[in-house]
């Protein structure tokens, strides 16, 4: 099978069910070919994924296996007012995790863990993606900038796989 899959991701719009009335903005994108993903985009948005995979497998905290752990380990910092918009930051255990849906990068300060020494996960500071590996953390003030069309997971220091 291998990369000869030809882009399979676009070959049409979504569902007419509950889609319908958005296939007039997505029709632009679906032809323009100046927008089609060739084989490096694929390959290296599989890549990434990867590394989330793996980031997932090999952290414990994301097994939790009942509603109360889940709840013991998960948090959501900034909700509400407090969270930039196309921003989610999250809290499971001692990482944190920022999902950016925005197109530039965002900051997002979390005061409670201000001085709390954290750092870009191993495997997303070492992996595939290169501009991941651009997201920092600044302890001093507990602030998390990640780039746009992100996901990046961050470690308290000594704390991965935990």
């Amino acid at each position: 099978m291998g990369l000869r899959v030809r882009q399979r991701l676009r070959p049409g719009a979504a569902p007419a069910a509950d889609n319908e009335s958005k296939w007039p903005y997505a029709k632009p994108l679906l032809t323009d070919p100046s927008v089609r993903p060739g084989c490096s985009e694929i390959t290296g948005a599989s890549a990434a994924y990867r590394d989330l995979l793996r980031i997932r497998t090999t952290e414990k905290v994301f097994s939790q296996t009942t509603v109360e752990g889940v709840r013991q380990v998960l948090s959501f910092p900034l909700s509400g007012t407090g969270e930039t918009p196309g921003v989610i930051t999250m809290g499971l255990g001692r990482l944190v995790v920022v999902f950016n849906a925005t197109p530039s990068r965002q900051s997002q300060t979390v005061p409670a863990l201000a001085g709390t020494p954290y750092a870009l996960h191993p495997v997303q500071a070492h992996g595939a993606d290169a501009t991941v590996r651009t997201s920092g953390y600044e302890r001093a003030t507990g602030t998390f900038t990640v780039p746009g069309r992100t996901v990046a997971v961050f470690t308290a220091s000594g704390a991965v796989g935990r």
